[in-house]
């Protein structure tokens, strides 16, 4: 363990708090390096048993896992605004909101398709654009055409072609039948663009680094990394409920 640079690490910290309290800091400082001693004699004794288990700099730094697929995940990237955006892309002018309108049903369709997929288990074939065995037997209608091992965007175009017709609202209905080859045409790229936003927020989200800290610093800091227009009230710099 780099016990040294953990003490002086720890000092500054205290010191600029100090400081910033108080301009006569200087007075004390020789007061605040025998606390910080003491804290670093009082750390070595609670958490010594866990230094075999932490690298020189007491943290142990892993991969963040990839966020599971899941209902929530598909709900959040898909909400109302990015589809209907996407849409407004392919289906920008007035002349056109009849097919704007079936459009954005039909992508409310596949949204819920793609929610259908993980409710019946198969989010790791939507992740891994594979089509498995269980996912085939369990969707005959949509991959008649398609093997198995086959990526699962293939089976986007089927879902497309047989389940739309059947199951959009009459009104819509009516409108998608006098424009069926745009419809299919743009819905087929709508829906892949759709598939790549879904995974890549997975990746994203999964991407990273964890880190599981018993450092000094990091443990007095640990309530002053605040994001976003809150804070800690037990954050060493300025909260109300500060230790230092």
């Amino acid at each position: 363990m780099h016990l040294d640079e953990m003490r002086n690490e720890l000092l500054q910290i205290y010191l600029g708090v100090a400081h910033a309290q108080d301009a006569t800091v200087r007075d004390y400082a020789d007061l605040i390096a025998d606390g910080v001693d003491r804290v670093m004699e009082i750390w070595q004794e609670n958490k010594g048993w866990m230094f075999p288990f932490f690298d020189d700099d007491a943290r142990v730094t892993v991969d963040a896992p990839p966020t599971p697929l899941d209902r929530g995940t598909v709900v959040q990237a898909l909400d109302r605004t990015t589809i209907t955006g996407q849409v407004t892309k392919v289906f920008p002018s007035q002349d056109e909101r009849h097919l704007h309108r079936a459009m954005t049903e039909l992508m409310f369709q596949f949204k819920n398709f793609l929610v259908d997929l993980i409710a019946h288990g198969f989010g790791a074939e939507l992740e891994e654009n594979k089509i498995s065995e269980e996912l085939y037997n369990a969707y005959p209608g949509f991959t008649r055409n398609i093997p198995a091992g086959a990526r699962l965007t293939k089976m986007f175009k089927e879902w497309l072609e047989v389940t739309v017709w059947g199951q959009m609202r009459p009104s819509t209905l009516n409108i998608a039948r006098e424009c069926h080859s745009p419809v299919l045409e743009h819905g087929t790229n709508l829906m892949g663009t759709f598939y790549s936003m879904l995974v890549s927020k997975t990746k994203a989200n999964g991407s990273g680094k964890l880190c599981l800290s018993i450092r000094p610093a990091d443990l007095l800091l640990q309530s002053a990394h605040t994001a976003g227009d809150w804070r800690s009230c037990h954050s060493v710099i300025d909260g109300e409920y500060r230790t230092a």
